[in-house]
Protein backbone atom coordinates (compact mmCIF):
# COMPACT_ATOMS: atom_id res chain seq x y z
CA UNK A 1 0.00 0.00 0.00
CA UNK A 2 1.93 2.99 -1.21
CA UNK A 3 0.94 5.78 1.13
CA UNK A 4 3.94 8.09 1.44
CA UNK A 5 4.18 11.57 -0.02
CA UNK A 6 6.46 14.50 0.62
CA UNK A 7 5.23 17.81 2.03
CA UNK A 8 6.05 20.69 -0.31
CA UNK A 9 7.21 23.76 1.59
CA UNK A 10 6.12 26.09 -1.17
CA UNK A 11 2.58 24.75 -0.99
CA UNK A 12 2.49 25.30 2.73
CA UNK A 13 3.43 28.93 2.31
CA UNK A 14 0.16 29.45 0.49
CA UNK A 15 -1.70 28.42 3.63
CA UNK A 16 0.01 30.88 5.98
CA UNK A 17 -2.64 33.53 5.44
CA UNK A 18 -5.28 31.36 7.10
CA UNK A 19 -3.06 30.11 9.94
CA UNK A 20 -2.78 31.73 13.34
CA UNK A 21 0.63 32.47 14.83
CA UNK A 22 0.23 29.38 17.03
CA UNK A 23 0.23 27.15 13.98
CA UNK A 24 3.65 26.30 12.63
CA UNK A 25 5.01 25.10 9.31
CA UNK A 26 6.44 21.79 8.18
CA UNK A 27 9.87 21.15 6.68
CA UNK A 28 9.97 20.66 2.91
CA UNK A 29 11.48 17.16 3.27
CA UNK A 30 9.14 15.67 5.88
CA UNK A 31 7.84 12.26 4.94
CA UNK A 32 4.67 10.78 6.41
CA UNK A 33 2.09 8.10 5.78
CA UNK A 34 0.48 4.82 6.81
CA UNK A 35 1.76 1.41 5.76
CA UNK A 36 0.54 -2.13 6.31
CA UNK A 37 2.46 -4.16 8.89
CA UNK A 38 3.03 -7.67 7.58
CA UNK A 39 3.05 -10.78 9.77
CA UNK A 40 6.53 -12.28 10.11
CA UNK A 41 5.78 -14.49 7.12
CA UNK A 42 2.61 -14.21 5.06
CA UNK A 43 1.72 -15.31 1.54
CA UNK A 44 -1.19 -15.11 -0.85
CA UNK A 45 -3.36 -18.20 -0.56
CA UNK A 46 -3.57 -18.55 -4.34
CA UNK A 47 0.22 -18.98 -4.46
CA UNK A 48 0.12 -21.90 -2.04
CA UNK A 49 -3.03 -23.90 -2.76
CA UNK A 50 -1.78 -24.94 -6.23
CA UNK A 51 1.44 -26.46 -4.92
CA UNK A 52 2.21 -30.04 -5.89
CA UNK A 53 5.45 -30.51 -3.97
CA UNK A 54 7.78 -28.89 -1.50
CA UNK A 55 9.89 -27.30 -4.22
CA UNK A 56 7.03 -24.85 -4.78
CA UNK A 57 7.85 -23.37 -1.38
CA UNK A 58 11.37 -22.37 -2.43
CA UNK A 59 10.55 -18.68 -2.80
CA UNK A 60 8.66 -18.69 0.48
CA UNK A 61 11.61 -20.20 2.33
CA UNK A 62 14.07 -17.82 0.66
CA UNK A 63 11.99 -14.91 1.94
CA UNK A 64 12.69 -15.97 5.52
CA UNK A 65 16.32 -16.74 4.66
CA UNK A 66 16.20 -20.40 5.59
CA UNK A 67 19.54 -22.11 5.01
CA UNK A 68 18.03 -24.87 2.94
CA UNK A 69 18.25 -26.17 -0.60
CA UNK A 70 16.79 -29.22 -2.34
CA UNK A 71 20.27 -29.85 -3.74
CA UNK A 72 21.47 -30.67 -0.23
CA UNK A 73 18.94 -33.48 0.24
CA UNK A 74 19.75 -37.11 -0.38
CA UNK A 75 16.37 -38.40 0.74
CA UNK A 76 13.18 -37.00 2.24
CA UNK A 77 12.11 -38.79 5.41
CA UNK A 78 8.81 -36.97 5.92
CA UNK A 79 6.92 -33.74 5.28
CA UNK A 80 4.30 -32.78 7.87
CA UNK A 81 1.89 -29.87 7.44
CA UNK A 82 -0.25 -28.64 10.35
CA UNK A 83 -3.02 -26.06 10.36
CA UNK A 84 -6.42 -25.10 11.74
CA UNK A 85 -9.74 -25.95 10.08
CA UNK A 86 -12.97 -24.85 11.79
CA UNK A 87 -11.01 -24.21 14.96
CA UNK A 88 -9.55 -27.70 15.08
CA UNK A 89 -5.82 -28.39 14.68
CA UNK A 90 -5.08 -30.89 11.91
CA UNK A 91 -1.82 -32.47 10.80
CA UNK A 92 -1.11 -34.39 7.61
CA UNK A 93 2.05 -36.43 7.17
CA UNK A 94 3.73 -37.67 3.99
CA UNK A 95 6.48 -40.22 4.71
CA UNK A 96 7.65 -40.95 1.19
CA UNK A 97 8.90 -37.83 -0.63
CA UNK A 98 8.42 -34.08 -0.96
CA UNK A 99 5.23 -34.43 -3.00
CA UNK A 100 2.23 -32.95 -1.17
CA UNK A 101 -0.56 -35.45 -0.61
CA UNK A 102 -4.20 -34.64 -1.50
CA UNK A 103 -4.94 -34.29 2.23
CA UNK A 104 -2.06 -31.84 2.68
CA UNK A 105 -3.26 -29.72 -0.25
CA UNK A 106 -6.78 -29.84 1.17
CA UNK A 107 -5.49 -28.61 4.53
CA UNK A 108 -3.74 -25.67 2.86
CA UNK A 109 -6.82 -24.80 0.83
CA UNK A 110 -9.33 -24.95 3.69
CA UNK A 111 -7.30 -23.62 6.63
CA UNK A 112 -8.97 -21.01 8.79
CA UNK A 113 -8.39 -17.40 7.78
CA UNK A 114 -5.66 -15.73 9.80
CA UNK A 115 -4.46 -19.02 11.29
CA UNK A 116 -0.89 -20.28 11.15
CA UNK A 117 0.35 -23.07 8.90
CA UNK A 118 3.38 -25.05 10.11
CA UNK A 119 5.63 -27.17 7.88
CA UNK A 120 8.10 -29.69 9.32
CA UNK A 121 10.57 -31.36 6.93
CA UNK A 122 12.78 -34.28 7.94
CA UNK A 123 15.49 -35.38 5.53
CA UNK A 124 18.85 -37.09 5.06
CA UNK A 125 21.47 -34.64 3.74
CA UNK A 126 23.92 -35.43 0.98
CA UNK A 127 27.30 -36.18 2.55
CA UNK A 128 29.97 -38.85 2.84
CA UNK A 129 29.37 -39.71 6.48
CA UNK A 130 28.95 -43.36 7.36
CA UNK A 131 26.24 -42.48 9.86
CA UNK A 132 24.02 -39.99 8.12
CA UNK A 133 21.69 -38.43 10.66
CA UNK A 134 18.20 -37.10 9.97
CA UNK A 135 17.98 -33.30 9.85
CA UNK A 136 14.85 -31.29 10.57
CA UNK A 137 13.64 -27.98 9.13
CA UNK A 138 10.47 -26.21 10.25
CA UNK A 139 8.78 -22.89 9.53
CA UNK A 140 5.35 -21.27 9.77
CA UNK A 141 3.35 -18.81 7.69
CA UNK A 142 -0.14 -17.34 7.39
CA UNK A 143 -2.33 -16.26 4.48
CA UNK A 144 -2.83 -12.61 3.54
CA UNK A 145 -6.36 -11.28 2.97
CA UNK A 146 -7.06 -10.51 -0.69
CA UNK A 147 -8.23 -6.95 0.13
CA UNK A 148 -6.44 -4.70 2.63
CA UNK A 149 -8.26 -2.44 5.07
CA UNK A 150 -8.95 1.04 3.62
CA UNK A 151 -9.60 4.47 5.09
CA UNK A 152 -13.04 5.89 4.17
CA UNK A 153 -12.68 7.73 0.87
CA UNK A 154 -9.38 6.01 0.04
CA UNK A 155 -5.74 7.04 0.10
CA UNK A 156 -6.25 10.69 -0.84
CA UNK A 157 -8.67 11.21 2.06
CA UNK A 158 -6.28 9.46 4.45
CA UNK A 159 -3.44 11.77 3.48
CA UNK A 160 -5.71 14.82 3.81
CA UNK A 161 -6.71 13.65 7.29
CA UNK A 162 -3.10 13.20 8.40
CA UNK A 163 -2.09 16.59 7.04
CA UNK A 164 -4.96 18.35 8.77
CA UNK A 165 -4.68 16.52 12.10
CA UNK A 166 -0.88 16.34 12.40
CA UNK A 167 1.41 17.63 9.68
CA UNK A 168 0.11 21.21 9.45
CA UNK A 169 0.51 21.57 13.24
CA UNK A 170 4.21 20.68 13.39
CA UNK A 171 7.02 23.20 13.79
CA UNK A 172 9.60 23.56 11.04
CA UNK A 173 12.39 21.94 13.13
CA UNK A 174 10.31 19.26 14.84
CA UNK A 175 12.08 16.46 12.96
CA UNK A 176 15.81 16.65 12.36
CA UNK A 177 18.34 14.17 11.02
CA UNK A 178 17.07 10.62 11.43
CA UNK A 179 14.16 11.51 13.72
CA UNK A 180 11.12 9.30 13.23
CA UNK A 181 7.81 8.80 15.02
CA UNK A 182 5.80 5.63 14.59
CA UNK A 183 2.30 4.90 15.85
CA UNK A 184 1.27 1.26 15.51
CA UNK A 185 -2.44 0.45 15.41
CA UNK A 186 -4.88 -2.24 14.34
CA UNK A 187 -7.98 -1.98 12.17
CA UNK A 188 -10.30 -4.57 13.70
CA UNK A 189 -12.57 -6.90 11.73
CA UNK A 190 -15.43 -4.41 12.21
CA UNK A 191 -13.32 -1.49 10.93
CA UNK A 192 -12.68 0.04 14.35
CA UNK A 193 -9.20 1.47 15.01
CA UNK A 194 -7.88 -0.22 18.15
CA UNK A 195 -4.67 -0.46 20.22
CA UNK A 196 -2.87 2.67 18.98
CA UNK A 197 0.51 3.02 20.66
CA UNK A 198 3.92 4.62 20.18
CA UNK A 199 6.44 2.17 18.69
CA UNK A 200 10.16 2.38 19.40
CA UNK A 201 9.78 5.27 21.83
CA UNK A 202 12.97 4.35 23.64
CA UNK A 203 15.22 4.62 20.58
CA UNK A 204 15.37 8.42 20.42
CA UNK A 205 14.81 11.51 22.58
CA UNK A 206 13.22 13.28 19.62
CA UNK A 207 10.61 14.25 18.78
CA UNK A 208 9.34 15.48 22.17
CA UNK A 209 6.45 13.72 24.00
CA UNK A 210 3.89 16.35 23.02
CA UNK A 211 4.50 15.57 19.35
CA UNK A 212 4.09 11.84 19.95
CA UNK A 213 0.85 12.64 21.79
CA UNK A 214 -0.40 14.66 18.80
CA UNK A 215 0.19 11.72 16.46
CA UNK A 216 -1.42 9.29 18.88
CA UNK A 217 -4.55 11.40 19.27
CA UNK A 218 -4.93 11.67 15.48
CA UNK A 219 -4.98 7.87 15.18
CA UNK A 220 -7.39 7.52 18.10
CA UNK A 221 -9.77 10.00 16.45
CA UNK A 222 -9.86 8.18 13.10
CA UNK A 223 -13.26 7.11 11.72
CA UNK A 224 -14.00 3.44 11.07
CA UNK A 225 -12.19 1.87 8.11
CA UNK A 226 -13.37 -0.70 5.61
CA UNK A 227 -11.79 -3.82 7.17
CA UNK A 228 -9.49 -6.27 5.41
CA UNK A 229 -11.33 -9.04 3.60
CA UNK A 230 -10.68 -12.52 2.21
CA UNK A 231 -12.05 -13.65 -1.14
CA UNK A 232 -14.99 -15.42 0.51
CA UNK A 233 -16.07 -12.24 2.27
CA UNK A 234 -14.61 -13.04 5.67
CA UNK A 235 -13.35 -9.96 7.51
CA UNK A 236 -10.12 -9.89 9.48
CA UNK A 237 -8.10 -7.49 11.64
CA UNK A 238 -4.99 -5.91 10.11
CA UNK A 239 -2.04 -3.99 11.58
CA UNK A 240 -0.68 -0.65 10.35
CA UNK A 241 2.05 1.86 11.16
CA UNK A 242 1.71 5.66 10.93
CA UNK A 243 5.20 7.07 10.32
CA UNK A 244 6.38 10.68 10.37
CA UNK A 245 10.00 11.63 9.76
CA UNK A 246 13.05 10.02 8.24
CA UNK A 247 12.29 6.55 6.86
CA UNK A 248 16.02 5.75 6.88
CA UNK A 249 15.82 5.45 10.66
CA UNK A 250 16.91 1.95 11.76
CA UNK A 251 13.62 1.51 13.67
CA UNK A 252 11.90 1.02 10.30
CA UNK A 253 13.64 -2.35 10.03
CA UNK A 254 11.69 -3.52 13.08
CA UNK A 255 8.28 -2.61 11.66
CA UNK A 256 8.05 -5.33 9.00
CA UNK A 257 6.60 -2.98 6.40
CA UNK A 258 7.39 -2.81 2.70
CA UNK A 259 9.06 0.44 1.72
CA UNK A 260 8.13 1.47 -1.79
CA UNK A 261 9.63 4.13 -3.99
CA UNK A 262 7.55 7.12 -4.98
Amino acid sequence: MKTFRYVAFAALLLNLSVQTTAQLRVTDSLQYGVQKVYPFLSVAKADITQLQNLRGLDTLMQNIRLEYSHDWIKEYVSVEISGWIDGQLRSELNESNDKLSPKQRDLLKNSDHGSEITVVVKYLPKNNLKENQVHELNFSFSFEPESDATFPGGLAKLMDYLREMVIDKLALNTYQGYDLSTIRFTVDADGTVINPHVFGDGYSDRPPPEVQALLLEAIKAMPCWQPAQYADGSLVAQDFAFNVGNMSNCVVNLLNIKREEN
